[in-house]
């Protein structure tokens, strides 16, 4: 069955990625776009049409793309939109524009695009909500998660910044246990405990506080906004909620959001993600700053808190 994935940044950021590659050395690539006529996927793999202009050389490149391989060509602007046309008229996919989305969801969209547009932000009014039948995972779940990450987390700090020490380990050991969170631990925070990890992963577990932070706005611990990526995790009220505490005194102090509220806010994300994808797809410079760490580790907490059949928030495929 065929599909058009004239709106899926992942795909077309793959096939760009292998058409860079047929480039000449020595082109300026500062000054560039890409423009697809189209993209599908059929059963021999993805089909392409599109082209890179060089606005420095004043130079553009075409594309095709054939059962997932990509080759550069020879062809003129009448023939590449003559193509695309033509294309358009044999596979019915490529033509279809109605968003198979429900009320709920269009205005979600809407809602969200207008948000951004007010801030600045390129958006897709074809990107459709894909938020459909999810549901958020046990309370009891999420806080486990919450409170085992907040524990090797700290572990992982102190590696990043050389104040790990034999107590640090020990304490978090003991929190571990306390809370009875050790089967919560996912595969990096088992490596940094069992002290087999990589900088990588000490370094990613940094940055999962902000993951952390969408666990604790969405269980209501936190009211703070977290709409804006640029505001970064407040570490010292996440690592305030394991004091003198249990399991049950954070559950006692939950006021879990809404589904609505949080499918709001993944979808928002699931938004952010897809304009940082498409300024780098077309290696635009990006007027307004937007931190893209924050933006990927936020939307991988709402996208585990809405995917029980994932138990690795690692394992997620956060494609946009």
């Amino acid at each position: 069955m065929e599909k058009n994935l004239i709106t899926s940044s992942k795909v077309k950021f793959e096939v760009t990625n292998e058409a860079l590659k047929l480039i000449p050395s020595g082109t300026d690539l500062l000054y560039s776009k890409v423009t697809f006529g189209y993209i599908f996927r059929d059963e021999h793999g993805v089909e392409a049409l599109f082209k890179l202009e060089c606005y420095q050389d004043d130079v553009t490149f075409y594309f095709e793309a054939k059962s997932g391989i990509v080759n550069i060509i020879q062809m003129t602007e009448l023939e590449f939109d003559e193509k695309t046309n033509d294309m358009k008229k044999c596979h019915l996919c490529l033509n279809e524009s109605e968003l198979k989305e429900s009320e709920e969801q269009k205005a979600r969209r809407i809602k969200n695009n207008i948000f951004l547009q007010e801030k600045g932000i390129i958006t897709n009014n074809n990107l459709m909500c894909n938020d459909a039948n999810m549901q958020i995972r046990p309370v009891d779940e999420i806080i486990k998660r919450a409170v085992a990450s907040l524990i090797v987390i700290q572990v992982a700090c102190d590696i990043n910044y050389d104040q790990f020490s034999e107590e640090s380990m020990a304490k978090a050991i003991f929190l571990l246990d306390n809370f009875g969170v050790k089967d919560a631990l996912n595969s990096k925070e088992e490596r940094i405990m069992n002290l087999c990890y990589t900088k990588q992963d000490c370094l990613d577990m940094d940055w999962a506080y902000e993951t952390n932070w969408a666990l604790l706005w969405a269980l209501g611990l936190i009211d703070d906004d977290i709409r804006n990526p640029n505001i970064l995790a407040d570490c010292e009220k996440a690592m305030s909620l394991l004091k003198g505490s249990s399991l049950k005194k954070i559950k006692d102090c939950c006021k879990v959001r809404s589904l609505d509220e949080i499918l709001d806010m993944y979808d928002l994300y699931y938004r952010y993600q897809w304009a940082t994808n498409e300024l780098c797809l077309q290696q635009e410079f990006n007027p307004i700053i937007i931190n893209d760490d924050v933006i990927v580790e936020r939307r991988r907490g709402l996208e585990w808190l809405l995917s029980p059949c994932t138990d690795d928030w690692y394992d997620i495929d956060l494609y946009a």
